[in-house]
């Protein structure tokens, strides 16, 4: 078993590189972010009084 990185799109993952398995093989993945969110998102309020028109 390997570990690989990429990027979510949605229900598509796009790996960084080839995983060396055949196209089709079935497999599972566990996912786990690698990165913290941005600290301005802790931060980040939606108001939903607040329209912008």
């Amino acid at each position: 078993m390997s570990a690989l990185q990429g990027v979510i799109h949605g229900k598509t993952i796009e790996l960084e590189q080839e995983p060396g398995l055949p196209e089709g093989q079935r497999v599972t993945v566990e996912i786990r972010p690698l990165d913290e969110p941005p600290a301005w998102l802790e931060r980040f309020v939606v108001d939903p009084l607040v329209l912008v028109s």
